[in-house]
């Protein structure tokens, strides 16, 4: 599961970023929790809106993911902007098998 929540928060900060003319490194909890309250479809089935505790734990799983994904840019010595899924894919398959001593 790891893989695709850093893939996702790669998206989510790559957004961020861009929208806000700052470097994804810069992207803390304020800006996560703009984001998602701004986001479409994060409603309940039951039409409650998205609350405090989940936005959050949601910023800290984006946050959480982004330190991963810095550990990708430096295997790939370039900045966490360029860093690709490809590469994200890469580096969780490499882990889990440095993991399982393959």
């Amino acid at each position: 599961m790891a893989p695709v929540v850093a893939i996702y928060a790669l998206r989510v900060l790559k957004q961020i970023a861009a929208a806000q003319g700052m470097p994804m490194g810069a992207i803390g909890p304020a800006e996560l929790s703009e984001f998602v309250e701004h986001q479409e479809g994060l409603v309940t089935a039951n039409g409650l809106a998205v609350d405090e505790p989940f936005k959050d734990f949601w910023a800290n799983l984006v946050l959480s993911s982004r330190r991963q994904l810095e550990q990708v840019a430096q295997v790939h010595d370039k900045a966490l902007a360029e860093v690709t899924v490809g590469e994200t894919i890469a580096w969780f398959e490499a882990k889990s098998k440095e993991m399982h001593g393959l």
